[in-house]
């Protein structure tokens, strides 16, 4: 299933500069503790590993995911969809879009940590099939939350 079938219409290509003002909006509407503007800045020019992907609907920036290529996995940073495109499977397309993208490029996994509260986005990543490895207690230094830990695995099982 790609990102298009799960909602017509939806494109995903990588950001650029141009896109900050959208993504930066994104983040305070969707966090508790946003980035601000120079750190989405910093992952899009200059950290090589970093890679940051937008969503759009007519070329409408309406969501954005963040993640890094580390020692041959990916690990997702943040996902955010605009409060007036939640709950129609946009999230799902990107990290499908995502967990093609692995696939294609031979990751052998994708991480990623989040807020034991959230459970809109536990729910998300399990049915993406990404699986509970644990948690990491007082995380979050804002509010000393727990985070979940979950991973999926890209290789594909022996036969």
């Amino acid at each position: 299933m790609t990102a298009e079938t799960l909602y017509p219409g939806l494109s995903i290509f990588p950001a650029s500069i141009a896109h900050l003002d959208d993504i930066v909006q994104m983040e305070r509407e969707s966090f508790l503790t946003p980035w601000d503007r120079s750190a989405f800045e910093h992952e899009i020019t200059a950290l090589s590993w970093s890679r940051t992907l937008i969503a759009a609907m007519d070329d409408v920036p309406v969501g954005y995911l963040c993640f890094w290529t580390v020692a041959g996995e990916y690990q997702i940073l943040k996902v955010a969809v605009h409060p007036q495109y939640r709950r129609r499977h946009i999230g799902a397309g990107m990290i499908t879009h995502l967990i093609a993208l692995a696939q294609k490029e031979h990751i052998a996994a994708i991480t990623l940590e989040l807020r034991e509260s959230n459970g809109a986005a536990q729910s998300l990543y399990t049915a993406c099939g990404f699986e509970t490895d644990g948690i990491r207690k007082g995380y979050y230094t804002d509010t000393g939350e727990n985070a979940i830990l979950m991973s999926l695995s890209c290789v594909p099982p022996l036969q």
